[in-house]
């Protein structure tokens, strides 16, 4: 699927559809989440959600839960702590188009150089679910149509994937935000 360029995502749109209405109920709603996640077996109450924890509960194919894990998890010390949780996945569902295009690219750039290429982000594609919503992949194939429309080079940076988005086309981040 290709968009044209002057197509505008519009987040408060996408936040009307998977129905979330008041803002400052959600961080809250969050650490009650967190408390529950804590008191499973795989976690922590002193370091925070594990990763298998972390997989259960988002029920997405592990590669995409691992890398969005990674994305949220600021230290890197293998848990999310209270605060890492409640911003990350605040940034994810409230975050300014930046600030979701940021943990986008962080689960694109595999090695966490600052750089995406374009194979890493063609695996994690390649694990997303195929069409049942309009805006999913039709086959894997599409996979490459993709890609095709990007200049991913060897200095991909954030800032050229924003570039991208706004001037190219908006898959490689609708894609994972949906």
């Amino acid at each position: 699927m290709v968009e044209k360029s002057n197509d505008i995502i519009d987040l408060n749109v996408i936040r009307k559809v998977v129905e979330i209405s008041d803002v400052m109920l959600f961080p809250l709603y969050l650490k009650e989440v967190y408390k529950d996640l804590i008191d499973r077996a795989e976690s922590n109450k002193k370091t925070g959600i594990s990763r298998v924890t972390f997989y259960g509960y988002m029920k997405l194919p592990v590669l995409i839960a691992d890398k969005l894990f990674n994305a949220i998890d600021k230290d890197n010390d293998g848990f999310l702590g209270l605060k890492e949780f409640v911003e990350g996945m605040n940034s994810l569902y409230y975050g300014t188009f930046k600030q979701t295009a940021k943990i986008i690219f962080s689960m694109y750039d595999f090695d966490k150089d600052g750089i995406a290429n374009k194979e890493d982000i063609k695996c994690l594609f390649s694990y997303l679910p195929l069409k049942n919503e309009e805006k999913q992949m039709e086959s894997l194939a599409e996979i490459d149509v993709i890609l095709s429309a990007y200049k991913i080079d060897l200095n991909f940076n954030f800032n050229k994937f924003i570039d991208s988005i706004e001037k190219v086309q908006s898959d490689i981040y609708l894609q994972m935000l949906c």
